[in-house]
């Protein structure tokens, strides 16, 4: 490869140590001797972030690509020594979703990563897909596939090659593309014809490599070990490894319903208000624990879901449930999805069919 140096950051919401952090990302890529450096560059200041210190303290607000490269571009001004060399690589690593919920994108030579994504299907070993993700997208850059606004570049894998250049449209896949992925025939030429000779894309396959080795023992669960639908320490709801994304009131319902995968005629809600109350104060916490379910979440909730007396069910219920089943069947793969809706019986009851061997609730979330 020639000789790039890569440069990465961190937004301070990322990590408490963004330092070490960004060193530990920026000496996994640097395993291989090479003439291509890379660099921890620790968390970036009020001075980059500058006017969008809005949207990166707002819950709801993203940015837009746009906003993400422009930060990046922030730092090459704000940093002599990398403003120096053009022909370097920016890396942001940010929680904050960009407005096209790609896990990343380069725009040449600024590269933007989405690390909360990430963490949801990697855990604590987020490192090892974060240091693809730049790599993928240094090669990309180099290839000259860039982000264009609502485009997604010919060149790149719609149907999956075992490669780096594959698009992952169900994000859970990014960690059998890391464990997978290498340079396919095709983007070898596509590299070549861009004066990337092949003696660089061998290092470029042996810095990968380096990586994946690791990566693979990091990601190989033992037999049998997965389930179907998880919901996390933090409430994400993940049905086959894929991010069940809904707001946090439809969220709540839903993990009420898996929680009692008996099912319910719900026609005493009385019974299951506190627990709801609960799960919902849980999932607007992150998990966070509770000493008690305050009264207001609990008169929020009634007014929610019932009308009148505590034991009927406002019709805007069933409308909850009706949205819930909808993004499911918006969000998951059709050929799975009946067994994750939530159903009425010929008895009026409510019920995921699910068995319980097949839900994996974490005790953060587990209402006692």
């Amino acid at each position: 490869m020639k000789g790039y140096s890569t440069h990465i950051f961190c937004t301070p919401e990322v990590h408490e140590l963004p330092q070490a952090y960004t060193s530990e990302i920026a000496s996994l890529l640097d395993g291989v001797k090479s003439n291509h450096s890379f660099y921890g560059g620790g968390v970036i200041g009020e001075e980059i972030i500058g006017d969008k210190i809005d949207t990166f303290q707002s819950r709801y607000r993203k940015l837009s690509m746009n906003d993400c490269f422009e930060l990046c571009q922030r730092i090459r001004n704000n940093r002599n020594d990398i403003n120096k060399h053009p022909e370097s690589f920016v890396v942001i690593l940010t929680y904050k979703e960009n407005d096209q919920k790609w896990f990343s994108a380069t725009d040449g030579k600024n590269i933007y990563i989405n690390v909360k994504d990430l963490e949801l299907y990697s855990g604590n070993q987020t490192r090892y897909p974060i240091a693809f993700q730049i790599l993928e997208n240094i090669f990309q850059s180099i290839c000259g596939i860039v982000y264009k606004e609502n485009e997604i570049d010919e060149r790149i894998h719609k149907k999956s090659k075992q490669c780096i250049n594959d698009l992952c449209r169900q994000k859970s896949k990014i960690i059998n593309k890391l464990k997978n992925a290498k340079i396919c025939d095709s983007c070898k030429q596509v590299a070549n014809s861009n004066d990337i000779s092949d003696y660089e894309l061998e290092i470029f396959n042996e810095i990968m490599e380096s990586i994946k080795t690791p990566a693979i023992i990091k990601f190989s669960p033992p037999e049998n070990e997965s389930k179907p639908i998880k919901v996390d320490a933090k409430g994400n709801i993940l049905i086959n490894g894929i991010l069940f994304d809904i707001e946090y009131q439809l969220k709540s319902i839903y993990i009420l319903f898996l929680s009692h995968t008996v099912g319910s005629a719900f026609n005493d809600i009385g019974e299951y208000l506190t627990e709801l109350a609960w799960i919902y104060q849980k999932v607007r916490n992150k998990g966070k624990d509770i000493v008690y379910v305050s009264k207001v979440n609990i008169d929020r909730i009634r007014n929610i879901i019932v009308r009148g007396r505590h034991n009927q069910f406002d019709p805007t219920f069933y409308r909850k449930v009706y949205k819930i089943n909808n993004e499911l069947r918006k969000q998951l793969d059709q050929s799975i999805v009946d067994s994750f809706l939530i159903k009425k019986d010929e008895l009026g009851v409510y019920s995921i069919k699910l068995d319980d061997s097949k839900i994996d609730i974490d005790t953060k979330f587990k209402y006692q």
